[in-house]
C-alpha cells in the first residue's frame, strides 16, 4: 500500500496514509460510541417502562445501532 500511495503523492505519501487511518480509526470509533449511546437511552426507556426482555432488545439496538445503514443498498 505504501509503495502505491508513493507513486501517487510522492514524498507526501506517508502522512497521506496516516491521516487516512485515523480517519477511518476515527469514524469507526464514533459510529460504535454512537450505537452505545443509544443502547443505553433506549434501554433506560424500556426499563422506565417496564417492558419486558428489555435485555434482549438493548442487544438488538446495539447490533442494529452500529450497522451504517446505506439508503442505496437492498
Amino acid at each position: 500500500m505504501r509503495r502505491f500511495a508513493r507513486r501517487l503523492a510522492g514524498a507526501r505519501a506517508d502522512s497521506i496514509l496516516r491521516l487516512a487511518a485515523q480517519a477511518v480509526r476515527a469514524v469507526a470509533l464514533g459510529v460504535v460510541v454512537t450505537a452505545l449511546v443509544q443502547a443505553i437511552l433506549g434501554g433506560i426507556g424500556l426499563a422506565i417502562c417496564g417492558v419486558p426482555f428489555a435485555g434482549v432488545l438493548i442487544a438488538v439496538m446495539l447490533i442494529l445501532g452500529s450497522r451504517n445503514w446505506d439508503p442505496g443498498s437492498s
